[in-house]
């Protein structure tokens, strides 16, 4: 199978055909989002997931995700750019392309199969050969004939979903997709070179300031990957486009699509909202299993208790997992009480809430924090959770905290 490498220009040159004249057509921007995202999203975290655009020989469009097991439509699933996805902008004055200013954050994905970074392409695999008119593009990132489909950002808005369909809420930030450098891990020095012109492909997008330029491309039966970046944390929507020239020469443009792109720079146990898999429901009391899962939210019915314990039944790779995963907790703000353990092992850590005034779930995400702390990569995974109110003390425990009082006051005297 052929593979395209926008990056890789000798290559590009070895594909070139003599083709005939064709016109591609204009993107279009769209007023409403392509698709709505389910209530409960499928979240693409770093397998290898291509936005698929594929066509057929009578113009009929798919544009969708495609993981190497599964499909899912665009609103089915949700692109999750962790806190180990978060960098520093290098100084150089041409990474201005990002959106972010020297010395600002840019959260980016991967070109390379990473552990919990998001490793995603474009494809047309399924396009069969000779469905696409191979032609002439001009663009000086082109400059050749191939039966190029193009994949356009038609807009960059943010989370949409609780304004009238014909609004789109501001983007928390920028996007950019670019090829030309080479990271091998999640390091971008600040002194790296800014990738050439002719290896910007979507520069500066945010809300409706996208122009004819802001695609990246494949072509039939392709697959190629791009990095990707946001430069600030949030929910972004992405309306994005595909379009072409069939052969024989007719154009062809794929109806508008959004895709969605959760930016979380926080990584906390409890987050005020977050963009996580819904794990279930459980009663005060009640121990929930989870079946070794990273990341997800249990809602609960707080009527009656304050203060509150959560219990972590806790899956790591080693002994010491766990106890770096103890610190990273306590690192973020959360209190570790092991007396509210019950004695039997069948939990691993216990965290306290003393405020539990309108808490009504418990939200985690270990991805990201295996990057954040001590640049370590940890495996943390939950296999059983249970929140239960904390017991009063006894009569006999308040008189036993009583008596150690009064001998602490004896012996100071």
């Amino acid at each position: 199978m052929k593979s395209f490498n926008p990056a890789n220009r000798s290559f590009q040159f070895a594909i070139v055909m003599i083709g005939t004249a064709a016109v591609v057509p204009a993107f279009t921007h769209a007023a409403t989002p392509g698709q709505a995202l389910v209530s409960s999203p499928y979240y693409l975290i770093d397998e290898h997931t291509d936005l698929s655009t594929n066509v057929t020989a009578g113009g009929a469009w798919d544009v969708e995700w495609e993981t190497d097991s599964a499909i899912y439509s665009s609103g089915n699933a949700i692109a999750y750019f962790g806190p180990n996805t978060g960098v520093t902008r290098p100084t150089a004055a041409g990474w201005s392309f990002t959106g972010a200013g020297s010395g600002q954050k840019i959260y980016f994905s991967s070109a390379s199969k990473l552990q919990r970074t998001p490793y995603l392409g474009l494809g047309a695999e399924a396009t069969a050969f000779g469905t696409v008119q191979e032609h002439l593009n001009s663009d000086p990132r082109l400059g050749f004939e191939a039966a190029f489909i193009y994949v356009g950002v038609v807009g960059v808005y943010g989370d949409s979903s609780a304004l009238p369909d014909t609004q789109r809420a501001a983007a928390p930030g920028s996007y950019s997709s670019f090829t030309g450098i080479s990271t091998g891990n999640r390091t971008l020095p600040v002194t790296t070179p800014a990738p050439g012109a002719d290896s910007q492909w979507v520069t500066n997008a945010i809300g409706n300031s996208v122009d004819a330029g802001d695609f990246a491309v494949t072509y039939e039966g392709g697959h190629d990957h791009y990095y990707q970046a946001f430069t600030n944390p949030g929910f972004y929507e992405l309306d994005v486009q595909a379009r072409t020239v069939l052969t024989g020469g007719a154009p062809s443009v794929s109806d508008v699509k959004t895709f969605y792109y959760y930016v979380n720079d926080k990584p906390a146990a409890l987050r005020e909202k977050g963009y996580l898999q819904d794990r279930g429901t459980a009663t005060l009391g009640e121990t929930l299993p989870l079946a070794n899962v990273d990341m997800g939210r249990v809602d609960f019915d707080n009527t009656d208790a304050a203060p509150l314990k959560v219990l972590l039944s806790v899956i790591s790779t080693t002994p010491s997992d766990l106890s770096t995963l103890r610190t990273y907790l306590t690192a973020n703000g959360q209190t570790i009480d092991d007396t509210l353990l019950p004695g039997d092992g069948s939990f691993d850590i216990a965290l306290r809430f003393d405020t539990t005034a309108g808490l009504s779930s418990f939200e985690w995400d270990f991805y990201g924090g295996a990057y954040q702390f001590e640049g370590t990569t940890r495996n943390w995974k939950l296999d059983a959770i249970q929140i239960a109110a904390v017991p009063e003390p006894t009569l006999l425990g308040l008189a036993a905290i009583a008596g150690v009082g009064l001998l602490r006051r004896t012996l100071r005297a």
